[in-house]
């Protein structure tokens, strides 16, 4: 009998998820850990792969569409099947880039199709056959697809530059800088009499997220912060040794997560969360490293960065940062963390107070290299420094803990040799 696909809880904790685009078109066949369709969580585009093979039976959102988890989006067929012969439950399992998730209905049997109502495909979104050649596949990237969508442009009017003409994010990008970008909408408002032009743009999922969660962290969550001015002169002859070594550089922000983590190592009441069932204290050490993308801020994790060398975290960090943004991370990937690192000083910004990443209990706000008038002695020298704020959970952590933290993050930022053994 048809089966019916629904969408699946592709992020932790998910409610809802956007389908960016579909694969697949109504009638087509799909083998078993192909692709059906493209899903946005609130950090990355994932593929949301089948099983078994099937038959594309019906599709029942559009491109574009914000789906609640559980709900079907479509119906799949086994060879000499209808839709007439009505929907089985669901019960299969599909499995998504974070791993298998189980999207099987509880008990609650699927009515025959005949006669029932679903949803209908809005005429003026997208339909799947804009994806594809009129040969076959349209090949692009989930990243080209989602930006794609994001300016209401199809797919079949960018010349592709990747393997066997596979659209690239990079593509899409060239694309839209040689003509006008639509997907904003023109209100003209008065204000002292003055009409303004104003562009209103949809938020991405990722940005609600971020919006939400980080007011809720604001608003619930006691902050205090705690500033200091590290001396990086030593830490920067030590970079430039390195580096004369090697053919990747390292980058100061590395220095400062191997700092961060050996320093939580050394102070583990710091490496904590507050939860509802109490304070969680763990063993392993795991950096989230804010990094931009066009999709907004993301946080991909260096895993057990204590353990780890300057020259290991350096590179994890660059291919992490690539894939964040080029959305390609997995959900393993961004999910968790117990300590986020935050750097701006590459925007030339002196010094900025972070927001918590709920339910961590320590942000580290890393500023630009100053050159600023030091004293050594009896003399005025030149000096290179660096100013740094601890945002702390204080339902966690006490001033003197973070204090303690602080201490051992600089003096190891001031003796990078230490930190490097």
């Amino acid at each position: 009998m048809p089966y019916v696909l629904r969408m699946p809880e592709v992020a932790a904790n998910a409610t809802h998820a956007t389908l960016v685009c579909w694969n697949r078109s109504e009638g087509e066949k799909i083998e078993a850990g192909q692709s059906i369709a493209d899903v946005e969580t609130d950090k990355a585009v994932l593929e949301l792969p089948v099983n078994d093979s099937a038959i594309v039976g019906k599709l029942l959102v559009s491109n574009g569409q914000e789906v609640p988890v559980g709900e079907p989006i479509a119906v799949l067929l086994q060879p000499g099947e209808t839709l007439e012969d009505g929907a089985q439950p669901e019960s299969q399992v599909y499995a998504n880039q974070a791993g298998d998730v189980d999207v099987s209905s509880e008990s609650t049997e699927v009515e025959a199709l005949e006669g029932e109502v679903v949803p209908q495909r809005n005429p003026s979104s997208p339909k799947p056959e804009a994806f594809e050649r009129t040969n076959g596949r349209r090949f692009s990237s989930p990243a080209a697809r989602l930006l794609a969508k994001q300016h209401d442009l199809d797919l079949s009017e960018v010349a592709g530059s990747g393997p066997r003409g596979r659209v690239t994010k990079h593509d899409v990008i060239h694309h839209l800088n040689n003509e006008p970008s639509p997907g904003t909408e023109s209100v003209v408002t008065s204000a002292q009499h003055i009409e303004r032009a104003v562009r209103v743009i949809s938020p991405t999922p990722t940005r609600r997220t971020i919006a939400k969660r980080l007011s809720q962290s604001k608003a619930e969550v006691p902050h205090f912060y705690l500033r200091a001015r590290c001396n990086v002169k030593a830490l920067l002859a030590a970079r430039q040794q390195i580096n004369e070594q090697l053919q990747t550089p390292v980058s100061i922000n590395d220095f400062v997560i191997r700092a961060a983590a050996v320093s939580l190592a050394k102070v583990p009441e710091l490496n904590v969360s507050w939860r509802d069932d109490g304070i969680h204290e763990f063993d392993q050490v795991d950096i989230s490293v804010a990094v931009d993308t066009p999709n907004g801020l993301m946080t991909p994790i260096v895993f057990d960065a204590a353990n780890k060398t300057l020259i290991a975290i350096s590179s994890e960090i660059r291919e992490l940062a690539q894939l964040a943004r080029q959305g390609g991370l997995q959900a393993t990937q961004f999910q968790g963390g117990t300590f986020s690192v935050s750097n701006l000083g590459m925007f030339g910004v002196d010094n900025f107070d972070a927001i918590l990443n709920p339910p961590q209990a320590g942000i580290l706000a890393v500023g630009a290299v100053q050159t600023i008038p030091v004293i050594e002695g009896q003399d005025v020298v030149p000096g290179q420094v660096m100013d740094v704020v601890l945002s702390v959970d204080h339902r966690a952590v006490d001033g003197a803990v973070g204090a303690r933290w602080l201490a051992t993050f600089r003096s190891l930022i001031e003796q990078p040799i230490v930190m490097l053994i």
